[in-house]
């Protein structure tokens, strides 16, 4: 397999004192037999580098910022940094990912992950990262996934913090503490409810350590932990997931396999780790009704049941069972949440969208089209509200959403006014 990357700006025809991105053109080529004869294949995609410059400081002929222009030597060694990096990422992707720029991405996101690990294995020595290592692999044996995830995210931000503000270990964790490290997660651009979140889970792991005999400051227990502030979910009404359901996607059949694991989880109400660990096996006949039944984990090592009759609003979710063998189509989230908004913007889901979201007490206002807010849990809030709307009772609602309590469930209520309007008139 023979690598090559070259670069060049990427907005043709603009004039040359016009700033412009430069982006890497990734070449793989490779001979193999075509008709009894080697033939050299070739494949290209494109990566940004995050870096730019004008026209009339590039080199068309070399494709490389002329050594003369302003900046032109620290650019020029930039770009060689970024050509070593993307050769090396490139190189893992035969037989490993897909030769495209999707595959460059995900090795480029394991590669971030793996050099990540080899970081925290070298901090652990320090004594509160190696009681939150343990912390975190006690934990894995009984909690769910996407729960340790939220380990390691404040395990990252614990480390990144250490770096960039000052060395933490147990004897710095005070009130002094707590002001700095709200600032830092601020300052990084995370809002009130995902600050809070880390301080909680802060609160958790040195209560842990607590525990096990660390030399835990108790001051860590008055760390407040503020409540969530109330704010709006972003759903697909019934007629923006009509349209989505009946959407022709026949000419980018990748994000119609997008759209039907999203409505698979509207029509069931289950989290995206739910429905693409779906099981044939798991379906079961009551009173001549397919019903999906299974134990699901959120937090905490507790299962709850949840059941699922495909009946009703939930009948939806069989012909996309049906199309696909009862093998629901799996990737990652991060891949998934990509290509949903890609296809939801297809499809015309752009709808005026305005979400209001705190940080350090501040309210900030986000306008945007629909599809950009909508991720893989949009799936089960739709579905959950639109049962809502119809009035499915919350005591039955909780058999197939698996929540354990009622809080927790109406929280998801996101009914409109079209709704309340309705039901006033079918009171009439």
């Amino acid at each position: 397999m023979k690598i090559s990357v070259r670069f060049r700006l990427r907005q043709k025809g603009a004039g040359k004192k016009k700033v412009q991105p430069i982006e890497a053109v990734c070449s793989l080529s490779e001979k193999q037999p075509i008709e009894g004869k080697l033939k050299t294949i070739t494949k290209e995609f494109k990566v940004s580098t995050g870096l730019s410059t004008c026209l009339a400081d590039w080199d068309v002929k070399n494709q490389m910022p002329k050594p003369a222009a302003p900046g032109g030597g620290m650019l020029y060694n930039q770009l060689q940094d970024i050509k070593e990096e993307i050769s090396q990422i490139a190189a893992l992707l035969p037989g490993n990912y897909p030769l495209t720029a999707e595959g460059y991405r995900t090795a480029s996101e394991d590669r971030a992950k793996q050099a990540e690990a080899v970081e925290i294995s070298e901090k652990v020595q320090n004594s509160i990262f190696t009681a939150l290592q343990r912390f975190i692999d006690e934990k894995k044996s009984f909690l769910a996934e996407n729960t340790i995830k939220t380990y390691k995210t404040l395990q990252r931000l614990l480390l990144a913090y250490s770096a960039q503000v000052a060395p933490v270990d147990f004897a710095d964790i005070d009130a002094a503490f707590y002001n700095r490290f709200l600032k830092f997660l601020y300052d990084k651009g995370l809002r009130d409810e995902a600050t809070y979140k880390n301080v909680a889970i802060l609160k958790t792991f040195l209560s842990f350590a607590t525990d096990y005999n660390y030399p835990v400051n108790p001051v860590y227990r008055k760390f407040e932990v503020k409540r969530k502030n109330k704010h709006e979910n972003v759903v697909l009404t019934a007629a923006e997931l009509e349209r989505f359901y009946n959407y022709d996607f026949s000419t980018r059949p990748e994000l119609g396999k997008v759209r039907d694991m999203f409505c698979f989880a509207v029509f069931t109400c289950q989290r995206y780790s739910d429905i693409v660990a779906f099981n044939k096996k798991d379906l079961v006949v009551v009173n001549g009704v397919t019903v999906w039944q299974f134990e699901t984990v959120k937090t905490g090592s507790k299962r709850e049941s949840v059941i699922v009759p495909f009946s009703g609003f939930c009948a939806g979710a069989v012909p996309i069972l049906e199309k696909y063998n009862y093998k629901i189509p799996t990737m990652t989230k991060q891949v998934f949440n990509r290509q949903l908004k890609k296809a939801a913007a297809l499809a015309g889901i752009n709808s005026p969208q305005k979400i209001n979201r705190y940080a350090a007490s501040k309210k900030i206002v986000l306008e945007k089209p629909k599809y950009q807010f909508i991720s893989s849990h949009t799936a089960r809030r739709s579905g959950i509200t639109l049962l809502l709307e119809k009035g499915v009772p919350v005591a039955l609602l909780r058999k197939i959403t698996g929540h354990a309590d009622y809080k927790t469930l109406l929280k998801y209520d996101n009914t409109g006014t079209t709704a309340v309007i309705s039901s006033l008139a079918a009171l009439g």
